[in-house]
Protein backbone atom coordinates (compact mmCIF):
# COMPACT_ATOMS: atom_id res chain seq x y z
CA UNK A 1 0.00 0.00 0.00
CA UNK A 2 0.95 3.66 -0.31
CA UNK A 3 2.55 5.16 2.78
CA UNK A 4 0.06 7.01 4.92
CA UNK A 5 0.94 10.65 5.68
CA UNK A 6 3.45 10.94 8.50
CA UNK A 7 4.88 7.40 8.23
CA UNK A 8 8.19 7.43 10.15
CA UNK A 9 10.10 4.99 7.93
CA UNK A 10 9.14 5.48 4.25
CA UNK A 11 8.28 2.28 2.41
CA UNK A 12 6.24 3.28 -0.65
CA UNK A 13 6.11 7.10 -0.73
CA UNK A 14 3.65 8.84 -3.05
CA UNK A 15 6.55 10.40 -4.97
CA UNK A 16 7.41 6.93 -6.37
CA UNK A 17 3.97 5.84 -7.62
CA UNK A 18 4.44 6.93 -11.26
CA UNK A 19 7.82 5.25 -11.50
CA UNK A 20 6.49 2.04 -9.95
CA UNK A 21 3.45 2.15 -12.25
CA UNK A 22 5.80 2.22 -15.24
CA UNK A 23 7.75 -0.80 -14.01
CA UNK A 24 4.51 -2.69 -13.38
CA UNK A 25 3.34 -1.91 -16.93
CA UNK A 26 6.67 -3.13 -18.33
CA UNK A 27 6.36 -6.43 -16.41
CA UNK A 28 2.87 -6.91 -17.86
CA UNK A 29 4.11 -6.16 -21.37
CA UNK A 30 7.05 -8.55 -21.00
CA UNK A 31 5.02 -11.45 -19.52
CA UNK A 32 1.66 -10.93 -21.28
CA UNK A 33 -0.58 -12.57 -18.65
CA UNK A 34 -3.95 -13.90 -19.83
CA UNK A 35 -5.73 -13.10 -16.57
CA UNK A 36 -4.90 -11.93 -13.08
CA UNK A 37 -6.05 -12.25 -9.48
CA UNK A 38 -5.37 -9.51 -6.95
CA UNK A 39 -6.88 -7.37 -4.26
CA UNK A 40 -7.48 -3.65 -4.80
CA UNK A 41 -5.81 -1.65 -2.03
CA UNK A 42 -4.42 1.80 -2.67
CA UNK A 43 -0.93 1.64 -4.11
CA UNK A 44 0.47 -1.30 -6.00
CA UNK A 45 -2.83 -3.25 -6.21
CA UNK A 46 -4.64 -0.45 -8.00
CA UNK A 47 -1.57 0.51 -10.06
CA UNK A 48 -1.39 -3.10 -11.25
CA UNK A 49 -5.11 -3.28 -12.02
CA UNK A 50 -5.02 -0.05 -14.01
CA UNK A 51 -2.07 -1.28 -16.09
CA UNK A 52 -3.52 -4.77 -16.55
CA UNK A 53 -6.92 -3.50 -17.65
CA UNK A 54 -5.28 -1.02 -20.04
CA UNK A 55 -3.38 -3.96 -21.57
CA UNK A 56 -6.56 -6.02 -21.99
CA UNK A 57 -5.82 -8.50 -19.19
CA UNK A 58 -8.89 -10.14 -17.64
CA UNK A 59 -8.79 -9.07 -13.98
CA UNK A 60 -10.40 -10.82 -11.00
CA UNK A 61 -10.63 -9.09 -7.62
CA UNK A 62 -10.52 -10.75 -4.20
CA UNK A 63 -11.51 -8.60 -1.22
CA UNK A 64 -11.19 -9.61 2.44
CA UNK A 65 -14.58 -8.08 3.25
CA UNK A 66 -17.28 -5.90 1.69
CA UNK A 67 -16.14 -3.07 -0.59
CA UNK A 68 -17.45 -0.28 1.66
CA UNK A 69 -15.43 -1.55 4.62
CA UNK A 70 -12.41 -2.28 2.44
CA UNK A 71 -12.37 1.29 1.15
CA UNK A 72 -12.20 2.65 4.68
CA UNK A 73 -9.42 0.29 5.80
CA UNK A 74 -7.27 -0.05 2.69
CA UNK A 75 -8.06 2.70 0.17
CA UNK A 76 -9.19 6.01 1.66
CA UNK A 77 -6.25 6.37 4.13
CA UNK A 78 -3.99 7.09 1.12
CA UNK A 79 -6.21 9.90 -0.14
CA UNK A 80 -9.67 10.49 -1.60
CA UNK A 81 -8.44 10.21 -5.21
CA UNK A 82 -7.66 6.52 -4.62
CA UNK A 83 -11.32 5.84 -3.88
CA UNK A 84 -12.32 6.92 -7.39
CA UNK A 85 -9.55 4.80 -8.89
CA UNK A 86 -10.72 1.84 -6.79
CA UNK A 87 -14.27 2.22 -8.07
CA UNK A 88 -13.09 2.37 -11.69
CA UNK A 89 -10.99 -0.81 -11.53
CA UNK A 90 -13.83 -2.54 -9.65
CA UNK A 91 -16.28 -1.68 -12.42
CA UNK A 92 -13.97 -3.16 -15.08
CA UNK A 93 -13.15 -6.40 -13.25
CA UNK A 94 -14.35 -9.72 -14.68
CA UNK A 95 -15.25 -11.02 -11.20
CA UNK A 96 -15.31 -9.89 -7.60
CA UNK A 97 -15.03 -12.24 -4.60
CA UNK A 98 -15.75 -11.15 -1.02
CA UNK A 99 -14.23 -13.66 1.41
CA UNK A 100 -15.76 -12.62 4.74
CA UNK A 101 -19.23 -11.33 5.53
CA UNK A 102 -18.09 -9.30 8.53
CA UNK A 103 -15.02 -7.28 9.49
CA UNK A 104 -13.03 -8.72 12.38
CA UNK A 105 -11.44 -6.38 14.90
CA UNK A 106 -8.10 -8.12 14.37
CA UNK A 107 -7.64 -8.07 10.59
CA UNK A 108 -4.16 -9.58 10.08
CA UNK A 109 -5.38 -13.18 9.62
CA UNK A 110 -8.15 -11.96 7.29
CA UNK A 111 -5.53 -10.26 5.11
CA UNK A 112 -3.37 -13.39 5.28
CA UNK A 113 -6.34 -15.50 4.16
CA UNK A 114 -6.96 -13.05 1.31
CA UNK A 115 -3.34 -13.32 0.16
CA UNK A 116 -3.57 -17.09 0.12
CA UNK A 117 -6.91 -17.12 -1.67
CA UNK A 118 -5.62 -14.78 -4.39
CA UNK A 119 -2.79 -17.22 -5.12
CA UNK A 120 -5.07 -20.24 -4.66
CA UNK A 121 -7.74 -19.04 -7.08
CA UNK A 122 -5.02 -18.25 -9.61
CA UNK A 123 -3.52 -21.71 -9.13
CA UNK A 124 -6.90 -23.36 -9.62
CA UNK A 125 -7.55 -21.41 -12.84
CA UNK A 126 -4.00 -22.00 -14.11
CA UNK A 127 -4.52 -25.75 -13.70
CA UNK A 128 -7.77 -25.56 -15.68
CA UNK A 129 -6.19 -23.52 -18.49
CA UNK A 130 -2.88 -25.43 -18.38
CA UNK A 131 -0.85 -22.22 -18.20
CA UNK A 132 2.03 -21.13 -15.95
CA UNK A 133 1.60 -19.18 -12.73
CA UNK A 134 3.56 -15.99 -12.17
CA UNK A 135 3.52 -13.70 -9.15
CA UNK A 136 4.32 -10.01 -8.92
CA UNK A 137 4.83 -7.94 -5.75
CA UNK A 138 5.82 -4.36 -5.05
CA UNK A 139 7.89 -5.08 -1.96
CA UNK A 140 10.92 -3.62 -0.18
CA UNK A 141 12.10 -7.17 0.70
CA UNK A 142 11.59 -6.49 4.41
CA UNK A 143 9.13 -7.95 6.97
CA UNK A 144 5.89 -6.03 7.15
CA UNK A 145 4.35 -4.06 10.00
CA UNK A 146 2.28 -7.13 10.89
CA UNK A 147 1.10 -10.47 9.56
CA UNK A 148 -0.96 -10.64 6.40
CA UNK A 149 1.15 -8.14 4.44
CA UNK A 150 3.25 -8.36 1.29
CA UNK A 151 6.04 -10.35 2.93
CA UNK A 152 3.56 -13.04 3.95
CA UNK A 153 2.05 -13.07 0.46
CA UNK A 154 5.48 -13.68 -1.07
CA UNK A 155 6.09 -16.41 1.52
CA UNK A 156 2.90 -18.21 0.47
CA UNK A 157 3.99 -18.06 -3.18
CA UNK A 158 7.36 -19.54 -2.26
CA UNK A 159 5.68 -22.41 -0.42
CA UNK A 160 3.56 -23.05 -3.51
CA UNK A 161 6.63 -22.93 -5.80
CA UNK A 162 5.26 -19.97 -7.78
CA UNK A 163 7.89 -17.88 -9.56
CA UNK A 164 7.81 -14.42 -7.98
CA UNK A 165 9.15 -11.15 -9.37
CA UNK A 166 9.77 -8.27 -7.00
CA UNK A 167 9.54 -4.55 -7.82
CA UNK A 168 11.26 -2.53 -5.11
CA UNK A 169 9.25 0.63 -4.44
CA UNK A 170 12.27 2.95 -4.01
CA UNK A 171 15.34 1.10 -5.35
CA UNK A 172 15.03 -0.33 -8.91
CA UNK A 173 18.42 -2.03 -8.54
CA UNK A 174 16.72 -4.52 -6.20
CA UNK A 175 14.08 -5.52 -8.75
CA UNK A 176 14.18 -9.18 -9.71
CA UNK A 177 13.14 -12.65 -8.70
CA UNK A 178 13.12 -14.00 -5.17
CA UNK A 179 16.47 -15.70 -4.59
CA UNK A 180 16.60 -19.42 -3.86
CA UNK A 181 17.89 -18.75 -0.35
CA UNK A 182 15.11 -16.28 0.38
CA UNK A 183 12.57 -18.68 -1.11
CA UNK A 184 13.69 -21.37 1.32
CA UNK A 185 13.54 -18.99 4.26
CA UNK A 186 10.12 -17.64 3.34
CA UNK A 187 8.77 -21.06 2.48
CA UNK A 188 9.30 -22.53 5.92
CA UNK A 189 5.88 -23.42 7.31
CA UNK A 190 5.03 -22.81 10.93
CA UNK A 191 2.13 -24.22 12.85
CA UNK A 192 -0.77 -21.79 13.22
CA UNK A 193 -1.00 -22.47 16.95
CA UNK A 194 1.30 -24.18 19.42
CA UNK A 195 0.16 -27.66 20.35
CA UNK A 196 0.86 -26.94 24.02
CA UNK A 197 -0.01 -23.52 25.37
CA UNK A 198 1.17 -22.67 28.85
CA UNK A 199 -0.01 -19.07 29.16
CA UNK A 200 -3.30 -17.42 28.45
CA UNK A 201 -3.29 -15.28 25.29
CA UNK A 202 -4.17 -11.63 25.57
CA UNK A 203 -7.62 -11.37 24.04
CA UNK A 204 -7.49 -13.78 21.13
CA UNK A 205 -5.25 -14.81 18.25
CA UNK A 206 -6.30 -15.55 14.70
CA UNK A 207 -4.70 -17.70 12.02
CA UNK A 208 -5.76 -19.32 8.76
CA UNK A 209 -6.57 -22.97 9.38
CA UNK A 210 -8.50 -25.81 7.77
CA UNK A 211 -11.26 -27.67 9.52
CA UNK A 212 -13.55 -30.67 9.21
CA UNK A 213 -17.10 -30.45 10.60
CA UNK A 214 -19.06 -33.69 11.06
CA UNK A 215 -22.81 -33.66 11.69
CA UNK A 216 -24.52 -36.93 12.63
CA UNK A 217 -28.13 -36.17 11.68
CA UNK A 218 -29.27 -39.58 12.98
CA UNK A 219 -28.08 -38.76 16.48
CA UNK A 220 -31.36 -37.06 17.35
CA UNK A 221 -33.29 -40.22 16.51
CA UNK A 222 -31.32 -42.51 18.81
CA UNK A 223 -33.28 -44.38 21.46
CA UNK A 224 -32.06 -44.27 25.04
CA UNK A 225 -30.48 -47.72 24.85
CA UNK A 226 -28.57 -46.85 21.63
CA UNK A 227 -26.38 -44.08 23.00
CA UNK A 228 -23.85 -46.50 24.41
CA UNK A 229 -23.70 -48.28 21.04
CA UNK A 230 -23.18 -44.90 19.33
CA UNK A 231 -20.29 -44.22 21.67
CA UNK A 232 -18.72 -47.60 21.02
CA UNK A 233 -19.26 -47.61 17.25
CA UNK A 234 -19.07 -44.03 16.02
CA UNK A 235 -16.96 -42.35 18.67
CA UNK A 236 -14.80 -45.45 18.90
CA UNK A 237 -14.06 -45.17 15.16
CA UNK A 238 -13.19 -41.49 15.59
CA UNK A 239 -10.88 -42.30 18.48
CA UNK A 240 -9.17 -45.05 16.50
CA UNK A 241 -8.36 -42.73 13.59
CA UNK A 242 -7.12 -40.04 15.98
CA UNK A 243 -4.79 -42.56 17.60
CA UNK A 244 -3.33 -43.93 14.35
CA UNK A 245 -3.36 -41.06 11.84
CA UNK A 246 -0.22 -39.40 10.56
CA UNK A 247 -2.20 -36.16 10.18
CA UNK A 248 -3.57 -35.36 13.64
CA UNK A 249 -5.68 -32.22 14.17
CA UNK A 250 -4.24 -29.38 16.21
CA UNK A 251 -7.50 -29.28 18.18
CA UNK A 252 -10.82 -31.11 18.37
CA UNK A 253 -14.24 -30.40 19.80
CA UNK A 254 -17.45 -32.35 19.98
CA UNK A 255 -20.72 -32.99 21.70
CA UNK A 256 -23.85 -34.84 20.66
CA UNK A 257 -24.31 -34.67 16.88
CA UNK A 258 -21.43 -32.30 16.05
CA UNK A 259 -17.67 -32.88 15.98
CA UNK A 260 -15.06 -30.43 14.70
CA UNK A 261 -11.37 -31.02 13.92
CA UNK A 262 -8.97 -28.13 13.19
CA UNK A 263 -5.80 -28.58 11.10
CA UNK A 264 -2.82 -26.51 10.07
CA UNK A 265 -2.91 -27.58 6.40
CA UNK A 266 -5.47 -28.59 3.78
CA UNK A 267 -3.57 -31.83 3.12
CA UNK A 268 -3.85 -32.86 6.77
CA UNK A 269 -7.58 -32.08 6.90
CA UNK A 270 -8.35 -33.92 3.66
CA UNK A 271 -6.29 -37.03 4.34
CA UNK A 272 -7.66 -37.28 7.88
CA UNK A 273 -11.19 -36.96 6.50
CA UNK A 274 -10.59 -39.84 4.06
CA UNK A 275 -9.23 -42.05 6.82
CA UNK A 276 -12.16 -41.16 9.05
CA UNK A 277 -14.84 -41.87 6.46
CA UNK A 278 -13.33 -45.29 5.69
CA UNK A 279 -13.29 -46.22 9.37
CA UNK A 280 -16.83 -44.94 9.99
CA UNK A 281 -18.17 -46.81 6.94
CA UNK A 282 -16.76 -50.10 8.25
CA UNK A 283 -18.00 -49.48 11.78
CA UNK A 284 -21.57 -48.62 10.75
CA UNK A 285 -21.74 -51.50 8.27
CA UNK A 286 -20.82 -53.88 11.09
CA UNK A 287 -23.49 -52.37 13.36
CA UNK A 288 -26.75 -52.27 11.33
CA UNK A 289 -28.82 -52.29 14.53
CA UNK A 290 -27.69 -48.70 15.16
CA UNK A 291 -29.61 -47.64 12.05
CA UNK A 292 -27.39 -44.61 11.46
CA UNK A 293 -26.12 -43.13 8.21
CA UNK A 294 -22.66 -41.75 7.61
CA UNK A 295 -22.28 -38.15 8.79
CA UNK A 296 -22.90 -35.06 6.75
CA UNK A 297 -19.67 -33.14 6.57
CA UNK A 298 -17.84 -30.14 5.25
CA UNK A 299 -14.17 -29.28 4.78
CA UNK A 300 -13.57 -25.55 4.96
CA UNK A 301 -10.70 -23.09 5.49
CA UNK A 302 -10.34 -19.52 6.69
CA UNK A 303 -9.34 -17.30 9.60
CA UNK A 304 -10.03 -18.96 12.95
CA UNK A 305 -9.84 -17.31 16.35
CA UNK A 306 -8.09 -18.98 19.28
CA UNK A 307 -9.42 -17.84 22.63
CA UNK A 308 -10.15 -19.06 26.13
CA UNK A 309 -13.69 -20.30 26.74
CA UNK A 310 -14.53 -19.13 30.29
CA UNK A 311 -17.16 -21.84 30.77
CA UNK A 312 -14.99 -24.77 29.67
CA UNK A 313 -11.82 -23.11 31.04
CA UNK A 314 -9.82 -24.22 28.02
CA UNK A 315 -8.57 -22.96 24.66
CA UNK A 316 -11.17 -23.14 21.90
CA UNK A 317 -11.35 -22.13 18.26
CA UNK A 318 -14.22 -19.83 17.37
CA UNK A 319 -15.43 -17.56 14.61
CA UNK A 320 -17.48 -17.28 11.43
CA UNK A 321 -15.30 -19.86 9.63
CA UNK A 322 -16.49 -22.59 11.99
CA UNK A 323 -20.08 -21.37 11.77
CA UNK A 324 -20.00 -21.55 7.98
CA UNK A 325 -18.69 -25.13 7.93
CA UNK A 326 -21.35 -26.19 10.41
CA UNK A 327 -24.08 -24.59 8.30
CA UNK A 328 -22.90 -26.40 5.14
CA UNK A 329 -22.75 -29.73 6.99
CA UNK A 330 -26.43 -29.44 7.87
CA UNK A 331 -27.56 -28.88 4.28
CA UNK A 332 -25.60 -31.54 2.36
CA UNK A 333 -26.34 -35.24 2.01
CA UNK A 334 -24.78 -37.94 4.18
CA UNK A 335 -21.66 -39.90 3.34
CA UNK A 336 -20.27 -37.59 0.64
CA UNK A 337 -17.17 -35.50 1.30
CA UNK A 338 -17.95 -31.90 0.36
CA UNK A 339 -15.67 -28.90 0.64
CA UNK A 340 -16.02 -25.17 0.07
CA UNK A 341 -14.37 -23.14 -2.67
CA UNK A 342 -11.93 -21.75 -0.09
CA UNK A 343 -10.73 -25.23 0.85
CA UNK A 344 -10.53 -26.42 -2.77
CA UNK A 345 -8.59 -23.33 -3.85
CA UNK A 346 -6.06 -23.50 -1.01
CA UNK A 347 -5.62 -27.24 -1.62
CA UNK A 348 -4.84 -26.49 -5.28
CA UNK A 349 -2.24 -23.96 -4.13
CA UNK A 350 -0.72 -26.66 -1.92
CA UNK A 351 -0.44 -29.04 -4.95
CA UNK A 352 -2.07 -31.90 -3.07
CA UNK A 353 -1.96 -35.29 -4.80
CA UNK A 354 -3.89 -37.46 -2.31
CA UNK A 355 -7.32 -36.27 -3.48
CA UNK A 356 -8.98 -34.25 -6.24
CA UNK A 357 -12.09 -32.15 -6.68
CA UNK A 358 -15.22 -32.09 -8.81
CA UNK A 359 -17.59 -29.14 -8.89
CA UNK A 360 -20.83 -30.04 -7.10
CA UNK A 361 -22.91 -26.89 -7.51
CA UNK A 362 -24.14 -24.03 -5.34
CA UNK A 363 -25.77 -24.44 -1.96
CA UNK A 364 -28.28 -21.93 -0.61
CA UNK A 365 -29.68 -21.61 2.89
CA UNK A 366 -33.19 -20.89 4.00
CA UNK A 367 -32.24 -18.88 7.07
CA UNK A 368 -29.45 -16.61 5.75
CA UNK A 369 -28.94 -14.71 2.45
CA UNK A 370 -25.78 -16.57 1.56
CA UNK A 371 -24.51 -19.01 -1.05
CA UNK A 372 -21.51 -21.32 -1.19
CA UNK A 373 -19.84 -23.06 -4.10
CA UNK A 374 -19.25 -26.68 -3.18
CA UNK A 375 -16.85 -29.30 -4.50
CA UNK A 376 -16.94 -33.04 -4.03
CA UNK A 377 -13.70 -34.68 -2.97
CA UNK A 378 -12.57 -37.95 -4.50
CA UNK A 379 -9.71 -39.78 -2.81
CA UNK A 380 -7.06 -41.60 -4.82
Amino acid sequence: MMDEPGRKSPRFPASKKLEVAGRIAKWIADNRPRLSFSSAASGSDILFLEAAQAAGVETHLVLPFAAADFIESSVRPSGADWVGRFERVMSRAASKTVLNDQVADEKSSVYDFTNRMIAAKAALRATTLDCPRLALAVWNRQPGDGTGGTADAVASWCRAKIAAHIIHPTDPSQDGSVSEQMSEELGERQRPFDRTLSALPTGYRTEVCSLLHLFFAGYFGLRENQHQLFQQTVLGALAKVLALTSYPPISRYGLGADYVFVFDTERAAGVFCGELMNELAKALEETPELGMQLPRLCLHAGPIQLMVNPVLNQYTHEGATLTRAGRVARYVGPGIVYCTEAFASLAALESISEFRFAYAGTITYGDVPQQDLLFRIRFK
